[in-house]
């Protein structure tokens, strides 16, 4: 009997598993756009960078039919008047665009840092931008489930 207990538990934690690792964001990320000085290895991490934080906020759920477009503005390294190590500079712009292409909400972060490497300043930009836009994005998303309820 205790077998067949433990294989009925492992099917339904195997279940659980598989929809859970599904559940991702139905709000579409575009891919990064950026600058012509900047490579697409920052592109594509700016892009992982904010699928990464939304996929923890739990009003992008109902977001069904909007795309949110990650712009980074600027990422470079400058040296500043008798400083010897250089300053990373990254500033991520965010914009969420429902299905008829109206702008429903925008947001700027910025990081700089002279200890960090400029991967790590996109990061910290990107997690700014994020927590910023996640007060829009849980309007939004209750405004969505309003329409819905009227329905």
């Amino acid at each position: 009997m205790a077998p067949r207990f433990l294989s009925v538990g492992w099917t339904l934690a195997a279940v659980l598993a598989a929809s859970l690792a599904s559940a991702e964001p139905r709000m579409t990320v575009a891919p990064a756009s950026a600058p012509p000085n900047v490579d697409a290895r920052a592109r594509v991490a700016l892009h992982h960078a904010v699928e990464n934080d939304l996929a923890n906020d739990e009003s992008v759920s109902a977001l069904s039919g909007y795309t949110l477009f990650p712009k980074l503005v600027e990422l470079r390294r400058y040296v500043e008047g008798n400083q010897k190590t250089p300053t990373s500079v990254c500033v991520v712009e965010l914009t969420v665009v429902d299905g008829a292409g109206k702008v429903v909400a925008k947001t700027r972060a910025a990081a700089n840092s002279q200890s960090a490497d400029q991967r790590e300043t996109l990061d910290a930009a990107a997690q700014a931008a994020t927590a910023r836009l996640s007060v829009s994005l849980a309007a939004l998303s209750r405004a969505e489930r309003d329409r819905i309820a009227r329905r």
